[in-house]
């Protein structure tokens, strides 16, 4: 998996050095009618779901994902972030409308150009975004909606497999979401890890 030459230049052009002042921004894990805002543990039936992102509308936002959150856990400064979430390291997807995955590493699989992480955001020079629902409103803050209808449990690039959420055969999910700042602020903003239990 690789990136364009372009995102991989904007990502190696952000600042790790200085703190930028945060912005408010939200994830919420979504099924059915239920909706957590920024939930630490939730609890969830072993099916599709959705992940809703807000925020400036100039943001991005990485994702991590590991079976468990022992391995995410000590990831706790955006200095140790960068070492896990790196150019190298972030799948390429195409089309978002047929994107409907997550990305779900293995035991062990959290290190340094190993493990696979999303970045989901907008492309404003060609307007186009890595979700199946994007809004920006007259405040200029976005609503982006990610669906989750396979899980990739991967062990490493060349080892995984593709499951339907239904399918999937651990009982849970850990997520380490950062926001992504414009280039030239400090990236991963308010990280936020968020363990999902399957009922």
């Amino acid at each position: 998996m690789r990136l364009s030459v372009a995102l991989i230049a904007a990502m190696a052009a952000l600042s790790f050095t200085a703190h930028a002042e945060t912005a408010k921004w939200s994830v919420s894990v979504a099924q059915g009618k239920q909706n957590f805002v920024n939930p630490a543990e939730v609890r969830i039936s072993k099916a599709p779901f959705r992940l809703i992102f807000s925020g400036p509308s100039d943001f991005g936002f990485a994702v991590l994902a590991s079976v468990d959150c022992t391995e995410l856990k000590p990831l706790t400064t955006p200095e140790l972030i960068s070492q896990v979430i790196r150019p190298t390291n972030i799948i390429v997807e195409g089309d978002a409308a047929g994107n409907r995955f997550l990305s779900v590493n293995g035991e062990g699989a959290i290190k340094a150009d190993d493990n696979g992480a999303h970045v989901w955001q907008e492309n404003q020079e060609t307007s186009t975004h890595s979700f199946q629902s994007f809004k920006v409103d007259a405040r200029k803050q976005l609503t982006g909606t990610r669906e989750v209808n396979e899980i990739v449990l991967s062990n490493s690039y060349k080892d995984s497999a593709t499951f339907p959420v239904a399918n999937y055969p651990r009982n849970s999910v850990c997520l380490l979401v950062t926001g992504l700042p414009p280039v030239g602020r400090m990236a991963h903003d308010s990280p936020k890890l968020i363990s999902i239990h399957f009922n």
